[in-house]
């Protein structure tokens, strides 16, 4: 029973931290077609970190000021400057490569 407890937290972690992934893929697409879902993601971070968001981050493991703090700034970089977001290592696209280091919670 321990086990299957264990590798449901790990599941759940994993899919909260998908959540933000899926946000900083949505802040720093340039795709024309992304446009709406950019600008969801901009609203959904807002000036603070909002209950939800809190909630998410740390049931990803994270905290939740690090992470707001990182998403912010990419917020409020111009989009032509924002790294791409590279979701396979080795298929490395020119231009800035985006790096976030977000403290457990």
């Amino acid at each position: 029973m321990t086990r299957s407890f264990a590798v449901d937290a790990e599941a759940e972690r994993r899919l909260f931290q998908s959540i933000l992934i899926r946000v900083v893929r949505d802040l720093c697409s340039r795709r024309a077609d992304h446009h709406y879902h950019r600008l969801e993601a901009e609203r959904w971070i807002g000036s603070s970190p909002s209950r939800w968001f809190t909630q998410i981050c740390e049931q990803a493991g994270y905290d939740a000021e690090a992470v707001h703090s990182c998403l912010r700034a990419l917020v409020e970089t111009p989009l032509q400057n924002r790294p791409e977001f590279q979701d396979r290592p080795g298929k490395a696209a020119p231009g800035p490569k985006l790096s976030v280091s977000w403290r457990a919670a």
